[in-house]
């Protein structure tokens, strides 16, 4: 809490410590992320709120575009 990190200071992070293949394309930073009451991430709901735009333009790759079936 009370740090920030740009998106390409994360990805060189992790790339430090990670495979390449391993690193995502992308990053997106939000407040909270839908979870279930037992703490699980609800992955429908995110790929909804992605699809409507919540998260603004974001550039999903096509397994993730097949997925939302946008």
């Amino acid at each position: 809490e009370g740090r920030s990190a740009a998106a390409e200071e994360l990805l060189a992070w992790l790339g430090e410590r990670f495979p390449r293949w391993w690193l995502p394309d992308d990053v997106i930073f939000v407040n909270a992320l839908p979870m279930t009451a037992t703490g699980k991430i609800r992955k429908a709901d995110l790929r909804d709120a992605i699809s409507a735009g919540a998260y603004g333009p974001i550039g999903l790759p096509e397994v993730a575009i097949g997925a939302t079936g946008t």
